[in-house]
């Protein structure tokens, strides 16, 4: 009796261990009604096979979705995309999800070019600052003017405060989705008819 008691224990201990890595996926469902709103108008016309899709981009209204429902769910998350598309060629899935994930990398790309950019700015404003500093070290020593003096510290700061800000503060957005992207581009891509 002991040992069927234990048993069904370590049944259910199992059976909560599994739903707890399955809970750890969330599916991002889309339901489109026809193949072509998955592409940009006049890039893709009716293709019989995979190779005619050499001309399509994907629709960035698809990829602003997935961002937005990716962005809700916690970053320990898996991902798992569902497109239930009527009327989809199998054939075409393949090179569809290239599509996807080329869009995505370009996204990341100019992510990566802003946040070179926001890091070379806040640079530079550190550079700033430091002239205003470097002069008011000076008036400090020359002059007894401390209104000057004040005024130096004050312009340094603001620069300084500035470049804390941008690093900080904007790059951070960048960041986060930044891993959002990533998310969606290591996620599983199921096309469903």
């Amino acid at each position: 009796m002991e040992t069927m008691i234990k048993k069904k224990h370590n049944d259910l201990q199992y059976k909560r261990e599994t739903d707890i890595e399955f809970s750890r996926v969330k599916t991002i469902k889309l339901f489109i009604n026809d193949e072509r709103e998955l592409f940009c108008k006049f890039s893709y016309m009716t293709a019989d096979n995979e190779t005619d899709l050499a001309n399509a981009e994907i629709n960035p209204e698809i990829i602003d979705y997935l961002e937005k429902e990716a962005s809700g769910i916690p970053v320990f998350y898996d991902i798992r995309t569902e497109f239930r598309v009527n009327g989809m060629n199998r054939e075409k899935t393949g090179k569809i999800e290239d599509l996807i994930k080329t869009e995505i990398l370009y996204k990341i790309q100019k992510i990566n070019f802003k946040s070179k950019k926001i890091f070379r700015e806040s640079l530079f404003l550190v550079l700033a600052a430091l002239i205003p500093l470097s002069i008011q070290q000076i008036l400090s020593d020359l002059v007894t003017r401390y209104a000057l003096r004040e005024i130096m510290l004050v312009v340094a700061w603001v620069f300084l405060w500035k470049a804390v800000e941008l690093f900080f503060f904007e790059r951070k957005k960048f960041i986060m989705e930044k891993i959002t992207l990533g998310k969606i581009l290591n996620s599983d891509f199921n096309f469903l008819p």
